[in-house]
């Protein structure tokens, strides 16, 4: 190989007083089953005999390039230095404690090269104890450099999350070391090495990318161990608390400004909620906030200004930025059913809008789903694996770009001006929490054209009025769920008060979440219209409509005692309720195949009756 030329990889070693672990550093790149890379070696001056064990392997591979600095510059500086040197076409960093696993460089090259388009690619990562034993991702409180996790990780890949806000938001989860980055883009943003940056370098790393407009990609896999131990201990970090937080309120002064307007516009409560988080934070201890206390009170009423302004100016890319996100769980069951859904959403008035549609790797639905008309307006993702309807719901949700959240299950249909009707209820009242009613239709299936195949037409065998009443924390949606989740629509600030969807229940999480949004808040508005029909179909015996009996019991009990009323009738009312529910699974159960039983069933269920 003439190492002379480019190489595809620029590989950046940061050492500083680390000549014990550099061995294992080197020898895990050296060892790597893809060998187009320079490895720049970059020693800060060290005190130890770190210079001599990067000759020593420096003599025996010449990929390898040494630049000894005559003074201490400090870690960020440093990273400064190496990244101007970096030679090839793609760049990866390494400080001289971690180390990457086996076929790292080999994964990442395959990424890239499949996908010219992506500017940045990083994993789930992992950590290492001194000894350099692996474990997993570390999750903890300790301070602001805990790294979190993505909460994305059963995402085999995406590529167009807002990670700016996302990164601010939720703190270091994308670090320099081990992502793989298009060397021109680093080079061109620069490792930052101001005074500001000494404790907040890798975090300004990732921030700045995303905020450059990057496009930026994950996958479920991992490449690299960050090694915990006592020179980098979490204790350190506690100690350096003051620059930290003064660096955070840097980083956002910085980075949150009407260049990416576009990108915070409808996050702007998720960057005021953080930054009261950081101040209050600082405020507990006396000595950490002598030191935050002035940089935070310059930049806090600073960047709430810049948000006001941001929030009253026209979007500049609006069908990137869409107003409202139409999150739609994918169970692939019944592609014609999922097709009426999608195509009602297309089919809206109000044209403002984004679906973020969530499957799984198994259903393979990209394909089909590109050919939709309206493909420009779905993000498809798909999960590694099917969890439940609220796991995907919750990828929806964090995805979603939009400022109104709405949802639409598969098989049930928007009429045409539901999305209007929500939005124009919003701006009306200044509600966040709205909701249209609803229309219920019970269906059995067809086989299409005589086809014998899963995938069937159904056709409608009943249709009334959902047995509703508003709002949905009224006495009949404590005692059933009967206040379609579909039919409603909240701002995306109203997940930082009640949270996401329980992925612990496997059934009715759409119910126990209707009863928590109107639980925090308790000023539901309702049009008179009814926008959603909600279809059932009653011979799908995977139906997540009609789940176990011990599943809807486990289910209910547990929202039940979550949401219990200081009513008498109103227990009265449950137990009469789950009474009806029992008798009318066992007449189902005893005749599986009759679609009477199993409407009489859903119709009870539905309408409380």
């Amino acid at each position: 190989m003439d190492h002379e030329k480019q190489p595809w990889l620029g590989v950046l070693v940061l050492n500083y007083n680390y000549s014990r672990f550099l061995p294992k550093t080197i020898e895990s790149i050296l060892a790597q089953d893809f060998g187009d890379f320079h490895l720049w070696i970059v020693d800060d001056c060290s005190t130890d005999d770190s210079l001599e064990v990067i000759r020593r392997y420096a003599a025996g591979d010449s990929r390898i390039r040494i630049h000894a600095l005559e003074k201490n510059l400090g870690a960020n500086r440093a990273a400064a230095v190496g990244v101007r040197l970096l030679d090839g076409k793609y760049a990866t960093l390494c400080n001289a404690d971690d180390f990457f696993f086996p076929g790292a460089f080999r994964y990442g090259k395959d990424f890239m090269d499949a996908h010219p388009d992506v500017d940045l690619l990083y994993d789930s990562g992992s950590f290492a104890d001194e000894q350099g034993r692996a474990y997993g991702a570390f999750v903890g409180t300790a301070g602001y450099f805990v790294r979190k996790p993505s909460q994305l990780r059963n995402i085999q890949a995406y590529d167009d999350r807002n990670e700016l806000v996302d990164l601010i938001v939720n703190g270091v989860y994308l670090g320099a070391g081990g992502t793989f980055t298009r060397t021109e883009l680093l080079q061109r943003i620069g490792f930052p090495e101001h005074e500001e940056a000494q404790q907040t370098s890798d975090y300004e790393f990732s921030v700045g990318i995303a905020a450059s407009g990057a496009k930026i990609s994950f996958r479920n896999f991992t490449t690299y161990a960050d090694r915990q131990h006592g020179g980098n201990s979490r204790l350190k970090y506690i100690r350096s608390m003051g620059p930290i937080y003064r660096g955070l309120f840097h980083i956002i002064e910085k980075y949150v400004t009407e260049d990416v307007a576009d990108m915070v516009r409808y996050r702007r409560e998720d960057l005021l909620r953080r930054m009261d988080e950081l101040v209050t934070t600082a405020r507990a201890d006396p000595e950490v906030w002598k030191i935050v206390e002035p940089k935070a009170s310059a930049v806090v009423p600073v960047i709430r200004e810049r948000l006001a302004r941001i929030a009253a100016s026209p979007r500049r890319d609006p069908a990137k930025w869409p107003r409202v996100s139409v999150i739609v769980p994918v169970r692939g069951e019944d592609l014609i059913l999922l097709a009426d859904a999608l195509e009602s959403i297309a089919a809206q008035t109000y044209e403002d809008w984004e679906i973020v549609a969530v499957g799984c790797t198994r259903l393979n639905l990209g394909p089909i789903i590109s050919n939709f008309p309206f493909a420009a307006k779905i993000r498809y993702f798909e999960q590694c694996e099917w969890v439940n309807r609220a796991s995907a719901r919750n990828v929806g949700l964090k995805l979603a770009r939009g400022e109104i959240m709405t949802y639409l299950d598969e098989g049930n249909v928007f009429k045409p001006t539901h999305l209007a009707a929500l939005v124009g209820a919003i701006d009306g009242s200044g509600l966040r929490l709205v909701r249209n009613r609803a229309s219920f239709e019970l269906f059995r299936r067809t086989p299409l054209d005589g086809m014998t195949s899963r995938f069937m037409y159904s056709e409608p065998i009943f249709e009334g009025p959902l047995a509703v009443e508003y709002p949905p924390q009224s006495s009949s949606t404590l005692v059933w769920n009967n206040a379609p989740l579909n039919a409603m629509g909240h701002h995306r600030a109203c997940i930082l008060d009640a949270g996401y969807f329980d992925e612990t229940l496997d059934a009715y999480d759409d119910w126990e979440y209707v009863l928590r949004l109107s639980s925090f808040f308790a000023k539901v508005g309702v049009t008179d219209m009814t926008g959603v029909d909600v279809r059932i179909n009653l011979d799908d015996p995977s139906s997540a409509t009609i789940p176990k009996k011990s599943v809807i019991d486990a289910s209910v009990q547990k929202i039940y005692s979550r949401y219990a009323p200081n009513d008498e009738r109103l227990r009265v009312e449950r137990d009469a309720q789950l009474d009806r529910m029992n008798r009318a699974l066992e007449a189902m159960q005893q005749a599986p195949a009759d679609l009477g039983a199993r409407a009489s069933f859903v119709k009870r269920l539905v309408g409380g009756v």
